[in-house]
């Protein structure tokens, strides 16, 4: 096992994944207070001796484009109930903090790099969350 995040990469993959190598994926991901915590998906696991969250952009933070990516996989995998719960908890963040980067996971406070959020689904349909304001839901 890994307590990086880059684990979960393979589910962007979505469907052409093996069944069975997604549902423990996804599995392993849902588990709160490893990976997921209450602003999305850390890039490292929490209790890992490597979490700094103010060196690097793998070292714990919060990244966006890393947690963009999986909210998508998760999407494709078959999920979105599960996708939409990440992007909530990362959007709840961006409304109530700022759109940024990087996002340090034990304060969820702004850190380093600002962008704008603008996190949006890169395919046809409805969209799969969004990022407008906190009272925001996502479409179902």
């Amino acid at each position: 096992t890994t307590d990086s995040v880059v684990k979960f990469q393979p589910l962007i993959l979505g469907k052409r994944l093996p069944a069975d190598i997604i549902r423990q994926l996804i599995a392993d991901l849902k588990v709160e207070g490893d990976f997921l915590c209450p602003y999305g998906i850390a890039s490292e696991k929490l209790d890992s001796g490597l979490i700094d969250p103010y060196q690097g952009w793998m070292n714990g933070p919060i990244v966006a484009p890393l947690h963009f990516q999986l909210v998508l996989g998760l999407d494709a995998c078959g999920d979105r109930s599960f996708a939409q719960e990440v992007a909530r908890r990362f959007c709840r963040n961006c409304a109530k903090n700022g759109p940024y980067h990087i996002i340090n996971l034990t304060a969820a406070d702004r850190t380093r790099v600002a962008i704008m959020c603008c996190i949006s689904t890169l395919r046809r349909g409805p969209p799969l969350f969004s990022c407008s304001s906190p009272a925001n839901t996502a479409t179902k």
